[in-house]
Order: C-alpha cells, then sequence, then structure tokens
C-alpha cells in the first residue's frame, strides 16, 4: 500500500498524497535556428518525484524527469530525443482535491540519435548521438485529486555541436529552442484515491456497487506487485464498465 507520508511533508494537505509518479503523452518540437530544419512529433513522458506541503494551499516538488520523443522535420527524416533532468516547481492548490496550478523549471540533458539510417548527409544525419544541455521552464494544471494533469512548457538547449559531414558541410553549433505540450494522469494519486474511497466506502448504493468496488480495490492494491495495472487488466476494467477499449492499428 501506499506508504506513510514522511515527517518532512507536514502539514500536508487534507487528502492529498505526496507522492508523485505521473506519465504523459503529447506533442513536441525542437527549433534549430539559422535555417536549420525543425522536428516536431509526439512523446512520452513520466515522472516522480515528491511534494513538499508548506500550507494546505501551498506545496513544492522535486523529481527527477524522462522523456523520449520521436521527432521529423519536413523532408520526412527522423530524429529520436531523450531527455534525462531534473526538475522543481510551486504548486497552488486553489481548491484541494479538485484543482491546482503548477509553475516548475528544471535542467538535464537530450540526447539525439538518428533511427533511419537511409537519411543522406547534412544535418539530420550528423545530430545522430549528439548531446545538449536542456533548460526546461513550464506550467500546468492538475484536476480530480490531483489524478489529470495538463502541462506545457519551453526547453531552450546549449551546446549542439553539429560535426563535419561527408559532403563538406563544415561543422556548426546550435542552441536549439524546444517545446512541449502533455497530458496525462498521476498514478500515485489515482491509487491513492482509490485507497481512500474504497476504505470509506463513499459510493452510493447502486445496482453497480459491486462492480466497482471489485475495480477500486484492485487500484487500492495497484502500489503492489500483487496487483499490476497491466493494458490487459485495465482494457478488461473498461469493458466491465461498458467503455471497451478499441485498438485502430496506424496507416
Amino acid at each position: 500500500m501506499t506508504p506513510p507520508v514522511a515527517a518532512s511533508t507536514a502539514p500536508a494537505s487534507d487528502g492529498v498524497n505526496p507522492y508523485q509518479l505521473e506519465l504523459s503523452g503529447g506533442y513536441t518540437g525542437l527549433e534549430l535556428g539559422g535555417g536549420a530544419p525543425s522536428y516536431t512529433g509526439g512523446q512520452f513522458q513520466a515522472t516522480l518525484g515528491q511534494n513538499f506541503f508548506a500550507h494546505p494551499n501551498h506545496s513544492f516538488n522535486l523529481s527527477g524527469v524522462f522523456r523520449l520523443a520521436a521527432l521529423s522535420n519536413s523532408a520526412g527524416e527522423s530524429v529520436n530525443m531523450v531527455h534525462f533532468g531534473l526538475q522543481g516547481g510551486y504548486e497552488f492548490h486553489a481548491v484541494p482535491n479538485i484543482f491546482s496550478l503548477r509553475a516548475f523549471a528544471g535542467i538535464g540533458t537530450n540526447v539525439l540519435s538518428t533511427p533511419d539510417f537511409s537519411v543522406g548527409p547534412g544535418i539530420t544525419r550528423a545530430m545522430d548521438n549528439q548531446a545538449m544541455l536542456a533548460l526546461t521552464f513550464g506550467a500546468g494544471i492538475s484536476l480530480g485529486h490531483g489524478i489529470f494533469v495538463l502541462s506545457g512548457g519551453i526547453q531552450p538547449n546549449f551546446g549542439l555541436s553539429v560535426p563535419a559531414d561527408a559532403e563538406g558541410t563544415p561543422a556548426r553549433g546550435y542552441n536549439p529552442i524546444g517545446y512541449f505540450f502533455n497530458a496525462g494522469i498521476d498514478i500515485a494519486q489515482l491509487v491513492d484515491w482509490a485507497e481512500n474511497t474504497f476504505i470509506d466506502d463513499t459510493l452510493a448504493p447502486d445496482e453497480d456497487i459491486d462492480l466497482l468496488n471489485d475495480v477500486l480495490g484492485y487500484l487500492a492494491a495497484a502500489d503492489t506487485s500483487q496487483f499490476p495495472l497491466t493494458w490487459e487488466i485495465c482494457a478488461d476494467f473498461m469493458q466491465r464498465l461498458g467503455a471497451p477499449i478499441k485498438v485502430v492499428p496506424a496507416t
């Protein structure tokens, strides 16, 4: 089950889990500037950290961030970008357990790779296995006990050195600007909400009460190895709740 709140987190806002495990996805872009190509695409983000409450309406957080983005330019040339970083921020719980505003900043590294070996000589090919320092500045909101999270930001990058290629393109340095928009859920807050709802028995009597208690009971124990939140289990829950998931292959 969810570990007890450490003394360093007090006084915590009532009913708010101080732990953070956000999984999100969205849209991102990278502008090299100087007449070089621009790259856009989708990304996945995982954030693991902890909130420290100074007041029921005010908290600070420190977290580690991982991002994986698959980008391409207008010519169809592909670049992958992996980000590792540390992030700190402030969150204002305007309506605790319902709505909050957050701002954050971070520092880390972006590593680029070119997965498509058919890409000819040029900037895209030359960026393979190159790294750069990345700063992050962003803001967002959370809804519903902090479960649903929307965020966005910009990411100035420094020190990208593109070496000369076989066609004689000279080496050049860039300071790209990145940006991103994400939507996701906080697994720690979801498990905490399910746990509290199941224990407090706050569901009103209904013909589906047994089904809902079954789902909530599983989610409440999802922070243990015996009750993993796999795709198959989540799909089964949605099927039983009357909202089956249909997977449509990309064309």
